[in-house]
């Protein structure tokens, strides 16, 4: 070996010497891909399931919330970044300590999924930012009607005929009549949303 290829041959590391690799990042997808919105939930993400540990990303106690939506019924959960989702959970702990505890005994369950940025969709293509007129072209009539703020500037709750479990959010029917896209997706089963 000449000098040179010495010196570049120790200044490499060796395998034991390198930190290790992050964790990959969850894959973006677009549907009919892995985050499609259905009855049943947002991909991986199922109503009624345990929430994993995994599903929340690095130092989930950041991602908790507990607070109260529409007419001051209380919620508790976790937000993810990628996609942005917020995922209503059950039992209500009242702490991140309580619900990841839960969580990690496989007892966390998902009550609701709320997408809150682009990216999910149903599998005909609706997602945040449909309007009215995408809803009647991909689900058939759209049934709007006002409701209270949920997350905020979210005054106005979409059902389509077929799919009993989610509804299209848009600031106000007023602008939805009027074109305005949706601001928030939600998928919750009445039901499960009593527990």
């Amino acid at each position: 070996m000449l000098p040179a290829e010495t010196a570049a041959a120790s200044a490499t590391p060796s395998a034991d010497e390198l930190p290790p690799a992050p964790p990959p990042a969850r894959a973006a997808c677009t549907p009919p891909g892995c985050w499609v919105i259905d009855d049943g939930g947002v991909g991986e993400l199922r109503l009624g399931a345990p929430l994993a540990l995994a599903d929340l990303g690095p130092e989930p106690a950041k991602r908790f919330f507990a607070r109260t939506i529409a007419d001051a019924q209380p919620v508790e959960g976790f937000r993810l970044d990628a996609p942005p989702l917020a995922v209503a959970v059950r039992p209500r702990m009242g702490t991140a300590a309580g619900a990841l505890g839960l969580a990690r005994q496989g007892r966390l369950l998902v009550a609701a999924v709320y997408v809150e940025g682009p990216g999910p969709e149903t599998a005909r293509g609706a997602g945040v930012g449909a309007t009215l007129g995408d809803l009647a072209r991909l689900h058939g009539a759209p049934k709007p009607h006002d409701v209270p703020p949920t997350w905020g500037h979210d005054e106005c709750a979409v059902a389509v005929p077929d799919l009993e479990n989610v509804w299209f959010y848009f600031e106000s029917c007023e602008r939805a009549r009027g074109g305005a896209p949706s601001v928030r997706v939600g998928v919750y089963a009445l039901a499960i949303e009593d527990w």
